[in-house]
């Protein structure tokens, strides 16, 4: 039935706006380092510490890093930026060591506003070539660039520390 035509119920109800599509991105990087060092990086608090929330990379600076490192663990790792306490947390949903890793991503518990983070390492010699793969909330699209470079800037931070 057209949009414009009147049922015998009464007025057509309005087809729901189709569900925005998430953004996405990837960054490939490889480090000077093995697989199982560069998946430790993601999941020790006190190496995480040292590179993603370096404070020249958005200012952050470390209040607590807590995880349970399993699968359907969880993690809470809280910053100050500017005075402000920003807390990220999520959930571990693959661990495949030292492969393979997907974890939820969620800013200031903001349960809304989910996004899901994939990483595949890959040994090459005494290397290793990590893709990372960001799908964000549809809420956050509008973010996409900033968020992707913020996690560049993490990558690069990740990948001098292991020089």
């Amino acid at each position: 039935m057209a949009s414009d035509q009147i049922s015998m119920f009464g007025e057509v109800p309005p087809t729901p706006a189709a569900k925005e599509k998430p953004a996405s991105f990837t960054i490939t990087k490889t480090f000077q380092a093995n697989t199982q060092k560069v998946f430790d990086q993601w999941l020790i608090p006190v190496f995480i510490g040292k590179w993603m929330f370096n404070k020249e990379i958005a200012g952050e600076k470390i209040v607590s890093l807590d995880n349970t490192v399993r699968k359907g663990g969880d993690y809470t790792f809280t910053v100050e930026k500017k005075g402000n306490h920003i807390r990220y947390s999520g959930e571990y949903l693959e661990l495949k060591i030292p492969n393979h890793l997907v974890f939820s991503w969620i800013k200031d518990g903001r349960e809304d506003r989910r996004s899901q983070i994939s990483l595949r390492f890959e040994e090459d010699g005494d290397k290793t070539k990590m893709k990372f793969a960001m799908k964000l909330d549809p809420a956050l699209n509008d973010q996409k660039e900033s968020i992707k470079r913020i996690w560049n800037a993490r990558c690069a931070a990740l990948a001098e520390r292991l020089k």
